[in-house]
């Protein structure tokens, strides 16, 4: 990642880092910016080695030395065994944590209120409508994209500079812990929690699982005087309201604080939005289709009411509010293709709960014609994955004429029910041959949904489409 550029004295870092052991830090005086990518980093920063998965970064701190750090954080097992020259060098037991140690200390300069947005299904829309709907009052500075672990909070938090005033940060989870870890570091003044829904549950194992981790950020809240924001719409959340010291209430539900409720346009499937707050009545349309994006623009609402924005406000900003998405990986955005087919293109990212909405979108959209759903695997869900495809094949038949499946587990689902679908159903096994599918499928007015997991990489299905491939 890119340096982010805060100052830290050598007294400083000593006291953030506790290191077990340092060295050459007599002439240390001073590092401008930290960074975690020896490709990008400049002259005089701190790098700090992390290691993943697939990657090590301590085999790159010869070049990180030569590009101009000033200093360095490794980790202690490496000492003896990672030649340092004469660089400054910060031995710590854990880099990762230490990275965040270091954000959580620049986030401290700032008394400014930190948002926090967390949830199952639409965090980065939710955390998108939140910034542009503070936009007119504050200075935002916020997550881009949706860099929302352990490794990309950080780095949000060491951008935050004396200009801004309020921060909005996304923080995702797919490991028991992790939304604690990012609470204690990014310490958020307030909060949401979208909704709680099958989601990563290879790692979190169940649903009371994921309740039980994101809700830390509750926890957070409750422990250190923040203000959450609760969807009563969701039973797993609702029973936290009357927990909370500070709470404002949102959803459908007719206690909640703030009433909202939602159609679709027929034409466009933006949605026309009433939100009721306190005696005031306003209505919004939101230039953003689907009823995911609905859900996301009334937590977004609350969360700008929690702030002190007022609802009148907030209308006029979800009318201004365009959906952007600077990695080209959209969340439910209409285009239409050669052929006069219309692309619903919600490639970015799947779980049971967000292919739900997906589907009852296509399932809204206005045509004579076909409706066909291009459906990706949907990841990491564990023992729950034969099941939850089975479950999401079963509901797509009820609301598309054509299932075009394409992975190992959605095919399998397909496979299973076949004779009992009352659709049309293809298994492709490339982007190609999806894009093939669909064109040999699709006549002029018909609604192509194309949804699945990020690591499916479906934006390449759209592709082909938007470049009229058609395999032999």
């Amino acid at each position: 990642m890119d340096a982010a550029m805060p100052l830290f004295t050598r007294e400083e870092l000593t006291a953030v880092l506790q290191p077990v052991v340092s060295d050459n830090l007599a002439a240390l005086d001073v590092v401008e910016g930290v960074s975690t990518d020896s490709r990008t980093l400049r002259a005089g920063n701190l790098f700090v080695a992390l290691r993943g998965e697939r990657f090590d970064a301590h085999t790159f701190v010869a070049d990180a030395i030569e590009r101009g750090a000033r200093a360095l954080v490794l980790d202690v097992s490496y000492r003896g065994h990672c030649a340092i020259g004469d660089a400054p060098t910060f031995w710590v037991v854990d880099t990762l944590r230490a990275y965040g140690d270091l954000a959580r200390a620049h986030r401290r300069r700032f008394d400014i209120p930190v948002i926090a947005v967390a949830g199952a299904v639409g965090k980065t829309t939710t955390k998108d409508i939140v910034a542009h709907l503070l936009a007119e009052w504050y200075t935002v500075h916020r997550t881009p994209g949706n860099w929302n672990n352990r490794v990309g909070v950080p780095h949000v938090l060491l951008g935050i500079e004396p200009v801004h005033t309020v921060v909005v940060v996304e923080i995702g989870t797919n490991r028991p812990g992790e939304i604690a870890e990012l609470c204690r570091i990014a310490e958020p003044t307030h909060g949401v929690i979208t909704a709680i829904a099958e989601e990563h549950l290879e790692f979190l194992g169940s649903l009371d699982g994921v309740e039980q981790e994101e809700t830390a950020l509750f926890r957070w809240l409750a422990d250190h005087g923040g203000h959450a924001c609760v969807n009563l719409d969701d039973s797993r959340l609702a029973r936290y309201a009357e927990h909370l010291p500070h709470v404002l209430t949102f959803g459908r539900d007719g206690s909640a604080q703030l009433r909202a409720r939602f159609v679709l346009d027929s034409t466009t499937l933006f949605p026309h939005i009433e939100l009721a707050f306190e005696g005031t009545c306003v209505h919004a349309r939101l230039s953003h289709p689907g009823y995911g994006a609905a859900y996301c623009a009334i937590a977004a609402s609350a969360v700008a009411l929690s702030l002190g924005v007022d609802l009148e406000a907030i209308a006029r900003r979800l009318g201004t509010y365009r959906p952007t998405d600077p990695h080209g990986y959209a969340r439910m955005q209409v285009e239409e293709v050669q052929g006069g087919i219309t692309i619903l293109n919600d490639c970015y990212n799947a779980n049971p709960a967000s292919m739900r909405a997906a589907l009852d979108t296509l399932s809204a959209y206005p045509t004579a014609q076909q409706r066909i759903a291009v459906l990706g695997d949907m990841r990491e869900l564990g023992a729950a994955t034969a099941a939850e495809h089975r479950a999401i094949v079963q509901y797509a038949a009820e609301r598309a004429d054509v299932i075009v499946a394409i992975g190992k587990a959605m095919e399998n689902a397909v496979r299973l029910l076949d004779g009992s679908l009352p659709c049309t159903v293809a298994i492709a096994r490339s982007h190609s041959e999806a894009a093939s599918i669909v064109r040999s499928l699709a006549r002029p007015g018909d609604v192509v949904l194309v949804k699945g997991s990020r690591s499916m990489m479906l934006e390449n299905v759209i592709a082909h489409l938007r470049g009229g491939t058609k395999e032999p």
